[in-house]
């Protein structure tokens, strides 16, 4: 049953802004490692942009479960070997999800040269 759908969109000019600003602290603050080894392997901003949409996509969803979340880098967005994006949470938030039920999340993100779109739908599993 679909509890959730959230859904986000980035201008590459805004995060390159950002990056521009701040840079490495933006990029701990809101990436895990494997996340970012898996973007500095590919050296694409669109990378970057797709997967903090993605995040932020997901975040939205769990707002249907009254979740919080304190740190962006409790929801990890990886890839499997085909490229196929994937999400798992950590820390506290993998905790209060657990507690609520058992769910998965199906994600989708996509990039022009100007924009990056994430879409999550929170399930939950029978």
């Amino acid at each position: 049953m679909i509890v959730g759908v959230g859904v986000d969109i980035l201008e590459l000019k805004k995060l390159q802004s950002i990056l521009d600003f701040v840079g490495q602290r933006f990029l701990n603050k809101v990436y895990t490692k494997p996340e970012l080894r898996y973007i500095r392997d590919e050296t694409n901003l669109s990378h970057l942009a797709t997967t903090f949409a993605g995040k932020e996509a997901v975040f939205k969803t769990l707002g249907s479960l009254g979740i919080n979340i304190v740190d962006w880098r409790e929801i990890e967005i990886l890839r499997k070997k085909n490229g196929k994006p994937f999400v798992r949470f950590r820390g506290k938030l993998k905790n209060q999800v657990s507690k609520q039920g058992s769910f998965s999340i199906l994600i989708s993100m996509t990039a022009t040269s100007d924009l990056a779109i994430g879409l999550a739908i929170l399930k939950q599993n029978e």
